[in-house]
């Protein structure tokens, strides 16, 4: 990478981090607000407005530890509902936590810490094998079981359509949260996913074990992975503004949100058998949530089209080897091999196999085509003018 692209993505980091701190302070809780609010002499409605968050929010919450929590009629005291003291308590906690938490502020500040990290640092170089498994790993423990499955991008996805619907209580948090995913995003291609997400993380070192010796010859169809996510999205979308009958009036992402696997308390009987099924085919599948369900992808997917650095192939040292096609785990670098159009391709989750692979230094990660393509063809001038001498 030129010292000018280096220069130009410390500079958006920098940027990056003054948006991380404004994010932050905006989950600071303000004073009186330490605690939720409850009584049993209020309703739901009343409960819900008193803790600045909507009925549909608390009864969502609610339901993780009661069933019938959207058979509850929302204008009877409490006193008169078969729901314990505790899970109302637990409910308003969780909306709680997840709104004024120091743990989201400093997951936050951590992510764009290990983005800016692996951009300036491990992408521009070969990344091994061993190096890559141990991010991976530093990222379930970190993010994962230490931060409790944060940060959490197809939540804040989520969260703002329903935000969009009317859903959602501080809407600017929620915005200002996907603003941070979106900037890291069209900072890289899929850097967020491929280097900060625990649930995504934990299905590639899945996949890393050698299980089955073959299975990196199959590579799931890019035209059916961004289908089965448009499709599935489309049905979320229909379901959350209320074009279509939800008997739960739940979105698909919270009956079955796979981050919920890093707090045991918040899991369902649902989550953990779709979890069970994720699991076991990331063995034999690179990250099939992520390729197939996860909304969050067809985002950041969209968003590839317009990032600065992503993969790109300097074809005047490029020797048709194809081993970065090969070494890629999806179909990503099969495109970008391809050439013509830049836009619309394979997703990348910016693993940087293919950039270890490749034997001629001609695939980099990189802010330009032009950071890579000059230097190879002044290269290839100079060996051309000491031939002919």
């Amino acid at each position: 990478m030129c010292e000018r692209a280096t220069a130009t993505n410390r500079i958006l980091c920098c940027v990056l981090g003054v948006l991380v701190l404004v994010l932050a302070d905006s989950m600071r809780p303000a004073d009186g607000d330490l605690e939720p609010t409850f009584s049993t002499e209020m309703t739901i409605e009343s409960l819900a407005s008193e803790n600045d968050v909507s009925p549909r929010q608390l009864l969502n919450a609610l339901s993780v530890h009661n069933t019938c929590a959207w058979e509850l009629p929302q204008g009877v005291d409490l006193t008169y509902l078969p729901v314990d003291r505790d899970h109302w308590m637990a409910a308003l906690e969780t909306l709680h936590a997840e709104r004024h938490s120091s743990r989201s502020a400093l997951a936050y500040a951590l992510m764009v810490v290990c983005v800016s990290a692996a951009l300036l640092l491990i992408l521009p170089r070969k990344v091994s094998r061993s190096a890559r498994f141990l991010a991976l790993v530093g990222t379930v423990l970190v993010f994962g079981v230490i931060l409790g499955g944060l940060p959490n991008p197809m939540d804040a996805f989520v969260r703002f359509l329903k935000a969009l619907a009317g859903h959602e209580s501080n809407a600017v948090v929620i915005a200002l949260g996907l603003l941070v995913f979106t900037a890291l995003s069209l900072l890289g291609s899929k850097l967020v996913c491929g280097w900060v997400c625990p649930f995504g993380a934990l299905q590639e070192l899945l996949f890393a074990l050698p299980l089955l010796k073959r299975k990196r010859d199959f590579k799931l169809p890019f035209m059916i992975s961004i289908g089965c996510r448009i499709l599935v999205l489309i049905a979320a979308i229909m379901f959350l503004f209320g074009l279509a009958v939800a008997p739960t009036e739940l979105s698909i992402y919270e009956q079955a949100d796979p981050f919920r696997l890093f707090s045991p308390a918040q899991m369902t009987g649902m989550i953990a058998g779709a979890l069970m099924v994720i699991l076991i085919l990331s063995s034999v599948l690179f990250r099939p949530f992520c390729q197939i369900l996860c909304p969050f992808g067809i985002y950041s997917w969209l968003l590839e089209n317009v990032a600065a650095n992503r993969p790109r192939l300097d074809q005047s040292r490029c020797t048709k080897c194809e081993k970065c096609v090969k070494a890629c785990p999806t179909q990503a670098m099969q495109g970008v091999h391809a050439g013509g159009s830049e836009f619309f391709r394979p997703g990348c989750w910016a693993c940087g196999a293919c950039v270890s692979a490749c034997p001629e230094d001609a695939v980099a990660f990189t802010l330009d085509s032009s950071s890579t393509d000059g230097s190879a063809k002044r290269e290839v001038e100079e060996r051309a003018d000491q031939t002919e001498k």
